[in-house]
């Protein structure tokens, strides 16, 4: 199941339980609970990597998808953790936050 779909059925699950005691609260704010309980979160993909910050280029590790996910950090271009040269990235998502 993907994480979307998981995070849908969470919500619906919450949703539910708390209507089933009595409790309604806003889906945005269920669907907040249930990334909380179940430890869920979509990935944030950004297109583009010409348009990703300057500060992404400092070393930090990055998710990028170049048609399958994978974890680098820039170091003269792109590389995996073994530093393999990753290449044909079109996405990109934080992986630390911005700023960290």
């Amino acid at each position: 199941m993907a994480a979307l779909e998981t995070l849908d059925a969470a919500t619906c699950a919450l949703t539910a339980t708390l209507r089933n005691h009595g409790v309604e609260m806003h889906p945005d704010d269920v669907r907040g609970l249930a990334i909380d309980a179940f430890g869920l979160a979509p990935i944030n993909w950004r297109v583009g990597l010409s348009r990703m910050p300057i500060d992404r280029l400092d070393g930090r590790e990055m998710l990028l998808w170049a048609g399958y996910a994978v974890l680098c950090s820039w170091c003269d271009g792109w590389r995996d953790p073994v530093g393999r040269p990753v290449r044909g990235a079109t996405h990109w998502a934080d992986v630390e936050g911005p700023g960290v």
